[in-house]
């Protein structure tokens, strides 16, 4: 396999790798509101679920809002990339 072969398969790699996250990132922004509702569900005594389940999802789904988490794994992806083509 020549340099630019791998190079180019690599760079595909790459963009699969930030699409896959930029899809994370829609899932977990559709995922929120309904575990927020859920949360409230369950306080109001309408829903008989476990509170700590959707409380430990909702924090982890938050988590993965921030500025720590899908976010910094995107931003780190792209900027590797980049790096990699650049220098």
């Amino acid at each position: 396999m020549s340099a630019q072969n791998f190079l180019l398969a690599y760079a595909y790699q790459c963009q699969f790798a930030c699409i896959l996250i930029l899809l994370a990132r829609s899932l977990v922004n559709f995922v929120v509101p309904l575990t927020i509702g859920k949360i409230v569900a369950i306080l109001e005594g309408r829903a008989s679920d476990p509170l700590w389940y959707f409380l430990l999802a909702y924090v982890g789904l938050r988590f993965l809002q921030g500025s720590g988490g899908l976010s910094a794994l995107r931003d780190v992806c792209l900027s590797y990339w980049i790096s990699n083509f650049v220098i």
